[in-house]
């Protein structure tokens, strides 16, 4: 399997993880995961990526 075959499901999971850390109140370890994720959906061509980051 290619080394970037779960890219997009990297970094969707890496949102969910931050908004965990948002709600248990660990903001900075929220944004480092949020940063992350953002920074590797950006790479990505899904029509599913943009939907999993919350506005």
């Amino acid at each position: 399997m290619a080394p970037n075959a779960f890219t997009r499901s990297m970094g969707m999971r890496l949102a969910v993880v931050a908004t965990a850390h948002l709600k248990a109140g660990d903001l900075a370890q929220s944004l480092a995961l949020g940063h992350r994720s953002v920074d590797i959906l950006q790479r990505v061509d899904s029509s599913k990526a943009p939907t999993t980051l919350p506005t």
